[in-house]
């Protein structure tokens, strides 16, 4: 499974970090996303990768456009 970082994430979706870690900080606190391995980035502290949980695959399993709505949905309101 591939892990996302936020600047990722945030590169990818061309959305702020900001709004990245809010989002991340609501999915992880309902059970959708778990941390995964920190990843040593060159020059720069750290980065922290995240991944479905168990919750999260059984819930968005092959349903990656509607989960990308609910995201920008959520970043809305």
């Amino acid at each position: 499974m591939r892990r996302l970082t936020n600047d990722y994430m945030a590169n990818t979706l061309t959305i702020s970090r900001n709004l990245i870690q809010k989002n991340i900080s609501v999915l992880r606190l309902k059970g959708y996303l778990q941390a995964g391995a920190k990843l040593n980035k060159t020059y720069a502290r750290p980065a922290l990768s995240y991944v479905l949980s168990e919750l999260g695959i059984n819930s968005f399993s092959k349903q990656y456009a509607l989960f990308s709505i609910l995201m920008m949905d959520y970043q809305n309101h």
